[in-house]
């Protein structure tokens, strides 16, 4: 069944373009409601402790002191994201396309999986072998002397 059996005015061609122009600027409208929590851009300070983030499409977005321990973060495009302080104990990085991150100040342990030819120690990481132990917090970090960095 055609929309044109549906709505018989629709054999007019003014009818017809001022019905697909309604169908157009619902589709506009929500694109315009769901977008925005498609492309968040800010994940500051989040809790993403174990979060599955494979493949995901992450260049530019701000994850700076985000817990992203025990996350599975391989294969993800993480081009200029910003990842200053974020916790990074036993994360899985593998594959994952850091060029231009910034990792000043991010804390990983032995756990931590990066992608081949990455030296998070060069990029600003800092190495902090001692891990937290479940409901641990960045405070607790904090405390075992790892340096406040300005924002």
């Amino acid at each position: 069944m055609t929309p044109v059996a549906i709505f018989p005015s629709l054999r007019r061609p003014s009818t017809r373009m001022a019905f697909f122009a309604g169908v157009l600027l619902l589709l506009a409208l929500a694109y315009w409601l769901l977008a925005p929590s498609l492309a968040k851009r800010n994940y500051r300070d989040a809790a993403l402790r174990g979060a599955n983030l494979a493949q995901a499409r992450l260049a530019g977005v701000d994850l700076s002191g985000a817990d992203l321990r025990d996350a599975n973060l391989t294969g993800a495009d993480l081009r200029k994201a910003n990842l200053r302080r974020a916790v990074l104990h036993n994360a899985d990085l593998t594959g994952a396309d850091l060029q231009g991150a910034d990792l000043t100040g991010a804390v990983f342990d032995s756990r931590t999986r990066w992608p081949k030819g990455v030296d998070p120690r060069q990029r600003g990481a800092l190495f902090l072998g001692l891990g937290l132990e479940p409901g641990g917090t960045w405070m607790e970090l904090q405390q075992h002397s790892v340096p406040v960095l300005p924002e």
